[in-house]
């Protein structure tokens, strides 16, 4: 088990703090700006995905790209279509209800009931993530099964 949550923190760990960062400065911002509570929610969710899939993807395809050098493989857009293809598949059910729903509502609810704002997006965003690893790990450990 302990291999297991080593395992899933590096492979999480940086996406995670690129997100972090995203969701932050984009909520607050938009929210320097509109003062709208809706709005700052979506910003944060789709700042915190540029950075968290921005590294996912930027790992996946530098790892296919060793992977392909060290065979004296190129690289080229099939691989890049399958780098893709495989993060979509680890994520995207649980990416479609975190995007769209969860993540939003809950930052929403956060910034309704906590003070100052960037600790509000935060605790949302550690709600969301929450729910949000339990889909992408089970996803992650079936695509590893080949399932």
């Amino acid at each position: 088990m302990k291999k297991k949550v080593i395992y899933y923190l590096r492979r999480y760990g940086p996406a995670e703090i690129a997100g972090t960062l995203g969701a932050l400065i984009c909520g607050v911002l938009v929210n320097q700006i509109t003062g709208n509570r809706v709005a700052t929610a979506f910003a944060g969710t789709w700042g915190e995905n540029l950075g968290f899939y921005g590294t996912m993807i930027g790992r996946e395809i530098y790892a296919s790209h060793q992977q392909h050098r060290a065979k004296d493989l190129p690289y080229g857009l099939g691989s890049f279509l399958k780098n893709l293809r495989n993060v979509m598949l680890e994520f995207g059910l649980s990416e479609t209800m975190d995007s769209f729903v969860l993540r939003p509502f809950l930052m929403y609810i956060a910034a309704v009931w906590i003070t100052p704002l960037a600790v509000a997006i935060f605790i949302g965003k550690l709600a969301a993530d929450a729910l949000f690893y339990l889909l992408a790990i089970f996803s992650h450990e079936m695509g590893q099964r080949g399932l």
